[in-house]
């Protein structure tokens, strides 16, 4: 009974999150609980049985797969090279799939220690926010996500450190981790250059002109595609351009969806709302950061709000920052919020959606 104890779990962390923050605590003993909270998380991420989760079937497939073939093939062939360089070397020390769930569970671990690190006196408040939110999407289903977000996270920790060029480092490695984080690039163009009028000029201009590309004739995507990685039939990311033109001639994305015109067009947004934040009001280096992430992850799920499972992916990862803004809870106001929102999130998933492929974990028995 999994889903069972995993109530049983949020119950104990959401109650000592509140008992911390009302009473106020010392120090060492949020500590402590923080670890002790922490340690049956990661461990069942590590050693939970294959099948419990949805993905669970596909890394039961591609695993082998991908043992099966020559690395460089592996690499240079498919959307998340990093991803599959990191899946393959791992996979060399067994070829066991639940190899992969003991990486998972070391990623998890990281993370965990990134927000010990960075939300202070709300240690206990961000362990649950993290889990009611990221962890049964990220750690226990999406590990190419959850390798990514790991990276996503360094970002904003190291610009909390004041080390811009491993930021940067982390934010382009994260885009090689999975293919959604590939508009992670955005981050890098600062407001200073982007208050610079030609250089909007010219990007807006740029996109515009792609954009009405793709208005006039679709099949620029499939062009594109084998212009850029070859032949449809020879390359995973000439393959997946084309499969949404098929998906959008199918119906599934509706005909005023054009998800490259989304992109396009919210980068043309991101761009003008990075050069105000700075003139609205002063902020820190990470808290910019934060709030450029969020108002990204805003634009995208309103532009996506037709196709869902698009659309969670990026305002999920997106709204990872808002974790790095947990420290700042001071008062009561701030922690119920963030304190609600976990909960509402939790109930989304657990009851809404109920996530957990408890048919396939029975049948393993």
């Amino acid at each position: 009974m999994p889903n069972i104890l995993f109530f049983i779990y949020i119950a104990i962390l959401g109650g000592v999150s509140l008992l911390a923050f009302y009473s106020g605590i010392q120090k060492k003993l949020v500590d402590i609980l923080y670890f002790l909270l922490s340690i049956p998380l990661i461990l069942f991420t590590a050693f939970r049985p294959i099948g419990l989760m949805r993905d669970d079937g596909w890394y039961a497939m591609t695993i082998p797969a991908m043992q099966s073939n020559v690395l460089v093939d592996k690499v240079f062939s498919i959307r998340d090279p990093l991803w599959y360089l990191t899946a393959y070397l791992i996979t060399l020390l067994s070829a066991k799939v639940e190899i992969i769930l003991y990486f998972s569970g070391v990623v998890l671990f990281f993370k965990l220690l990134i927000l010990y690190k960075t939300a202070k006196t709300n240690k206990l408040l961000a362990l649950f926010v993290y889990v009611c939110v990221y962890w049964q999407l990220h750690d226990l289903t999406q590990l190419r996500v959850s390798v990514s977000v790991l990276m996503f996270m360094l970002f904003f920790y190291y610009i909390r450190l004041g080390k811009e060029r491993m930021a940067t480092g982390a934010l382009v490695i994260s885009a090689f981790f999975h293919s959604q984080a590939l508009i992670n690039f955005f981050f890098l163009i600062k407001s200073g250059v982007v208050k610079k009028k030609y250089f909007l000029i010219i990007i807006s201009c740029l996109l515009l002109a792609i954009a009405l590309g793709f208005i006039v004739n679709s099949n620029v995507i499939n062009s594109l595609g084998v212009a850029f990685f070859g032949d449809i039939n020879d390359n995973e990311i000439a393959r997946t351009l084309n499969s949404y033109q098929d998906m959008l001639a199918s119906g599934l994305y509706l005909n005023a969806l054009r998800l490259p015109l989304i992109l396009l067009f919210s980068s043309i947004i991101y761009m003008y709302v990075i050069n105000s934040i700075s003139d609205l009001i002063y902020l820190k280096p990470i808290t910019q950061e934060v709030v450029k992430s969020i108002i990204f992850a805003l634009i995208l799920s309103w532009l996506f709000a037709s196709v869902s499972d698009i659309q969670v992916r990026y305002y999920e990862y997106y709204f990872v920052g808002g974790l790095f803004l947990i420290e700042n809870a001071k008062g009561k106001v701030a922690f119920n919020s963030y304190f609600i929102l976990a909960i509402l999130y939790f109930a989304k998933l657990n009851i809404l959606w109920n996530i957990w492929d408890m048919d396939m974990f029975n049948s393993l028995f």
